[in-house]
């Protein structure tokens, strides 16, 4: 398997009634995505990400790897500050859910003494007025190599 089918994975597991794309699909017809939008929230993990891979002493490779996932749900410029704020941390309540599985069901690896990620607030996108967040995570990715 590899870091972007096991992170589909976990997320159409914990969120089985939303809609979730690759970025690639997203943006080659993000107005269509939009308008067709049936099952909310709408979850785009970024599948256009360059990876720094090496080779480990034991043959595996360790793929570090940086992970962005948005999380957006309908919003209304009629909403108040507050109700547009209610459906942003509820995006990024599901944002940590999805990194704390990625942490813990994945074959990453730390640097340092505990994995760090980023939520960034993203307000009223696209033409549809999505709310919600995006997750940044960078995870060194364990994956073993038959020679």
């Amino acid at each position: 398997m590899s870091l972007i089918t096991d992170i589909a994975a976990i997320v159409t597991n914990l969120y089985p009634d939303s809609t979730f794309v690759l970025s690639s699909k997203f943006h080659a017809n993000t107005t269509a995505f939009l308008t067709e939008l049936n099952a909310l929230p709408l979850i785009i993990l970024d599948n256009e990400l360059s990876k720094n891979p090496s080779i480990q002493k034991n043959n595996n490779v360790l793929k570090d790897s940086k992970i962005v996932i948005t999380f957006l749900n309908l919003d209304s410029f009629d909403n108040t500050d507050n109700q547009s704020e209610a459906i942003r941390q509820a995006m990024e309540d599901m944002a940590d859910r999805v990194a704390v599985k990625i942490y813990h069901e994945l074959p990453v690896r730390l640097t340092g003494s505990n994995q760090t990620y980023k939520t960034t607030p993203m307000f009223h996108m696209f033409s549809s007025n999505m709310t919600g967040v995006a997750l940044e995570m960078n995870v060194k990715y364990n994956e073993i190599v038959e020679f």
